[in-house]
């Protein structure tokens, strides 16, 4: 195609059509003209360069638009978004600060703004540790004016859908803007682990098997497919200690007394459910402890998005009406998890030594678990979070 089309360049002949409008064209008494300013014309220059991926001389321009006009949003935006293709993400989040402060009209700079944000709240592994109650609603607010600008742009919807994921808050809202973003871009694989995971938090457990389960056949990207398995593997194991969660509760209310611990079955010490091995008989003990140690890590359940998971030790449990207080000591330090009763906590013990009730009061046994919560948003709380996980280990 583009030998003939040089071809066709190269002829010099080319041919024409005349057309006769039924009216006057008014195109030309409608067209408004403005001077520009010599801020305004680095910029637009700028921003020309960011596009045409320039983005060492886009910054170039547009800092001196930003010399001549100090307070030019459309200059702060661009260069907002040219340190963000840098990479240089504080002083992206500074230019976009001030672009949207200055009423910049552009969506995209009022996303980036919120995505830069967004990003404060995550470790080095792009797990999110907890956003203020003050940082979401400015993040809420940013997006909410990106989906003004431009409603039909799929990505606002997709990271303020993770924002409600993350603060746990909101979920419903959550759940209708993931699926606004899937209308938008039905071929975005990646907005149906963020709608599983909205489905799992809010105890739906067909709703995120549906959501997630056809990944883990159909995507030809081994990432997307290895973290839909682990959401899969979550939702199936959730499911079945809620199940068992529910019928504890059932005995518990029948018969009164503190629920039991119940051993998970079904995981040896190579990793296989319910399989025996030839190497199981082995005897070497730091063979068969490190062949344990990875089954048991493949088995516990894994973190979501706003959530923490730590090694403790499982000191007590508070109770009082309403309420328990989970204590678990961290090293020098003990947490205070909060939970609305035992029926709310996803309880699992892969070694008898955690015993077989857990009741309310101190530990006898002193036993290290692994726990995950969600922390508490208000650095003055009286408590450090809610818990949502104990997985008593060896």
């Amino acid at each position: 195609m583009e030998k003939e089309l040089r071809d066709y360049v190269a002829s010099r002949s080319f041919s024409g059509q005349l057309v006769t409008f039924e009216r006057k064209l008014e195109a030309d008494s409608e067209m408004q003209s403005a001077p520009l300013s010599d801020a305004e014309a680095e910029s637009y220059l700028g921003d020309l360069l960011l596009h045409i991926r320039r983005p060492d001389e886009a910054a170039a321009r547009l800092e001196h638009a930003l010399q001549l006009d100090p307070k030019l949003a459309s200059a702060h935006a661009s260069l907002g978004m040219t340190r963000f293709r840098q990479k240089r993400l504080e002083e992206a989040k500074e230019q976009l600060r001030q672009a949207v402060e200055l009423g910049a009209q552009s969506y995209l700079a009022h996303y980036y703004y919120a995505y830069v944000l967004s990003r404060e709240g995550m470790d080095e592994g792009g797990h999110v540790n907890g956003y203020t109650p003050e940082r979401v609603r400015e993040m809420r607010d940013v997006l909410l004016k990106a989906i003004e600008l431009k409603p039909d742009f799929p990505e606002s919807y997709h990271l303020l859908a993770f924002i409600i994921l993350a603060a746990d808050e909101n979920l419903d809202e959550g759940v209708r803007l993931i699926e606004r973003a899937r209308s938008l871009a039905p071929g975005n694989e990646h907005y149906a682990l963020v709608l599983a995971q909205l489905y799992l938090r809010q105890g739906k457990f067909e709703d995120a098997r549906r959501a997630v389960e056809p990944l883990t056949r159909d995507t030809s990207d081994p990432q997307l497919r290895a973290a839909a398995q682990s959401i899969l593997g979550a939702v199936q194991t959730m499911q079945e200690q809620a199940e068992r969660n529910r019928a504890e509760r059932e005995a518990y209310e029948k018969g009164g007394g503190s629920p039991r611990l119940v051993l998970r079955e079904g995981v040896d010490v190579n990793g296989k459910n319910g399989q025996s091995s030839p190497q199981a008989a082995r005897s070497e003990d730091e063979m068969v402890a490190d062949a344990l140690a990875s089954a048991i890590n493949d088995a516990l359940r894994k973190p979501l998005a706003g959530e923490t998971r730590l090694t403790g030790v499982l000191v007590g449990v508070e109770c009082s009406a309403g309420r328990l207080v989970f204590a678990v000591r961290d090293g020098q330090r003990t947490l205070r998890l909060t939970s609305r009763g035992f029926e709310a906590v996803q309880i699992t013990t892969y070694t008898p030594q955690a015993g077989g009730v857990l009741s309310c009061g101190p530990r006898k046994l002193e036993s290290p678990a692994i726990v995950t919560y969600r922390a508490a948003a208000e650095p003055r709380a009286k408590t450090d979070g809610e818990i949502v996980a104990l997985e008593f280990v060896p």
